[in-house]
């Protein structure tokens, strides 16, 4: 049983009230019991010598406080090699997964001694000690280990290939699982003349409907979503069509060893939504065909630097698994215990533990993708880690116009790389609701950080040659404050259609009343991507001739007032070396096009 208290003075000119609030939290058979108490205590005004007795009382309420805080049952303990390890570097096959080794060999990362599993000799010795292993990591080579102080310090004196040991938090015992509601929405629901629904202005902040149009969904890529609970998931009609079409690949707490992600809190749920829902004309994420893991890290409970542990030991998980993408809407910087916290100076890129974490993961291959942080209104007003690592992408917010949201936390001036790199929509995103065909609002980089992953996602499956440092470059370079970066959005709104384009070279806009365009060389030998802008609502037809005169591509396209309508002449990939004719009509008027292919 784990209590955790806290108290508070309430002082009057005449009398002495002492308000104590004590919170128990007891595991009793799997199940967690939350009490709470209040004991409020009146003493009339006395001179200072009288003052002992109630600060007596106080102290001896305040001191289970103070000794839980020292009794952490949970530490880490790092080891200084990995010797006598039963792997080796020749059969990466035995601790990664194809699909990573797949990911090594497509970006050129080469398997190295952080790949190797901790010992199991070491284990061994450690877990005859009493301790019981929570978690390992091969990256930072060592164990999260539930033990006492003494054990650990033990452990540390004996063991000689112990290199630390430090307390990091408190052991959670796996709570019972929720029950599924039995839901059954009603179907008739209202719908937007918007494909995208209401989630239609954070999703073409960014162009990210033209990467959909080309035919990039995010089909083909997993992503692991990063955070405190996943509650209401399977009673969200918005994910009905990604479990149908199985795109749930996996579940994993981090926090209380489980596989039941389900508990403790719906933030996840609603980060998910705005990259995995799916229901057209009423909510479309910005990577609807993608496949999702869910993995709980964060712990509700308390904040400790435990949870940087379990995001380290996610993201090893992620990379054995083959994971292409990580989007984390967690960010740390005070602890519960003063004495875990970070300093200003700790914000280098390089000390935190989940900073590391996220370098480590982003090595091996993975796009990382973080929000920046809420804390811009507040004392801290920085970004909070993991968003200062050197090779991921950490996400300020904006509002619907583009405007940096006061709450999104700014990067530090005097750093080199800026940070946050990107940003999207995060002030009153939009997240679909539990039980029934609707959507509701949430607010915070928590939001925009998975809606610039989803986009991200859904680009990268477009090129999947690039690497994730080539696809973030890619972003940065089309985006809104790309030639004035600051510390408040990075290199602002990244807009796809121009990475996109400056990826593929495919794109040919055509408008109805621009001038013909005299023998262009398509730069794309694979793809011909074609951008319709017509003056009103109207058809207009396309046709496409080699130099023979014979008719190679025919398509009507119905295109609204002012907007841009997408074409791909799917045939171009298969046509040989020479010089086409694309013509374009609208109404009475008809546009030409030489190519050279």
């Amino acid at each position: 049983m784990a209590t955790t208290e806290q108290g508070f003075l309430i002082f009057y000119s005449k009398r002495l009230f002492i308000s104590y609030k004590i919170k128990k939290k007891a595991i009793f058979a799997g199940i967690q019991v939350t009490q709470n108490f209040k004991l409020t205590m009146f003493y009339p005004f006395r001179p200072v010598c009288c003052y002992f007795s109630w600060i007596v009382i106080l102290i001896f309420l305040l001191k289970p406080n103070l000794q839980a805080q020292r009794n952490y049952d949970l530490h880490w303990i790092g080891f200084s090699d990995k010797h006598n390890s039963q792997y080796s570097l020749f059969h990466p096959q035995e601790y990664l997964s194809a699909r990573a080794l797949e990911r090594r060999a497509k970006y050129h990362i080469r398997i190295d001694s952080s790949d190797l599993p901790v010992s199991s000799n070491y284990i061994q010795k450690i877990t005859a000690s009493g301790v019981k292993i929570h978690a390992r990591s091969r990256w930072m080579n060592g164990v999260l280990a539930v033990c006492s102080a003494e054990t650990a310090d033990s452990i540390r004196k004996v063991f000689s290939f112990v290199r630390e040991t430090r307390p990091i938090g408190f052991a959670r015992s796996p709570q019972k699982p929720l029950p599924q509601e039995n839901i059954f929405p009603d179907a008739d629901f209202r719908k937007n003349s918007d494909y995208y629904g209401n989630g239609s202005n954070q999703t073409k902040m960014l162009n990210t409907q033209y990467v959909h149009q080309f035919g990039f969904r995010g089909n083909g890529l997993w992503v692991a979503v990063f955070d405190g609970g996943f509650v209401d998931f399977r009673e969200t009609p918005a994910f009905d069509s990604m479990q149908l079409k199985g795109q749930l690949l996996g579940t994993f707490d981090f926090v209380e060893g489980d596989n039941f992600v389900y508990e403790s809190s719906d933030h996840g749920r609603d980060v998910l939504s705005t990259m995995a829902a799916n229901v057209p004309y009423l909510f479309v994420g910005t990577a609807p065909d993608a496949s999702y893991f869910l993995f709980k890290t964060e712990d509700e409970e308390g904040e400790y630097t435990s949870e940087e542990y379990y995001w380290l030991a996610a993201a090893e998980l992620a990379d054995s698994l083959g994971i292409d993408a990580i989007n984390s809407s967690l960010g740390y910087y005070a602890f519960d215990d003063r004495k875990m916290s970070y300093a200003y100076s700790d914000f280098d890129g390089n000390t935190t533990v989940i900073t590391k974490a996220a370098d480590w993961a982003a090595k091996k291959g993975m796009l990382i993708v973080t929000s920046a942080g809420n804390e811009g209104a507040e004392k801290w007003k920085y970004i909070t880690a993991p968003a200062d690592a050197d090779s991921i992408l950490s996400v300020a917010s904006v509002d619907r116009d583009g405007v940096h949201s006061s709450f999104s936390s700014y990067g530090f001036k005097n750093k080199a790389n800026f940070r946050p790199n990107l940003a999207a929509r995060g002030s009153q995103s939009i997240v679909a609701s539990k039980g029934r065909y609707d959507t509701r609002y949430n607010t915070g980089t928590s939001f925009a950080a998975p809606i610039l992953a989803g986009a991200a996602v859904s680009l990268w499956q477009s090129c999947p040659n690039l690497s994730n440092m080539g696809l973030i470059y890619a972003m940065q370079n089309s985006a809104s404050k790309a030639n004035e970066p600051n510390n408040e959005v990075g290199y602002g709104v990244p807009n796809l259609l121009k990475s996109f384009q400056a990826i593929h070279q495919s794109i040919l806009e055509i408008s109805s009343n621009q001038k013909e365009i005299n023998w262009i060389k398509h730069q794309s030998s694979t793809r011909l991507d074609l951008l319709v802008n017509n003056q009103q609502t109207a058809e207009v037809g396309i046709k496409l001739y080699n130099d023979l005169g014979e008719l190679l591509f025919e398509q009507q396209l119905n295109c609204k007032k002012g907007e841009n309508t997408y074409c791909q002449v799917n045939n171009w990939a298969q046509l040989p070396v020479g010089n086409y004719y694309l013509y374009a009509k609208f109404g009475k008027s008809t546009k030409r096009f030489y190519l050279i292919r």
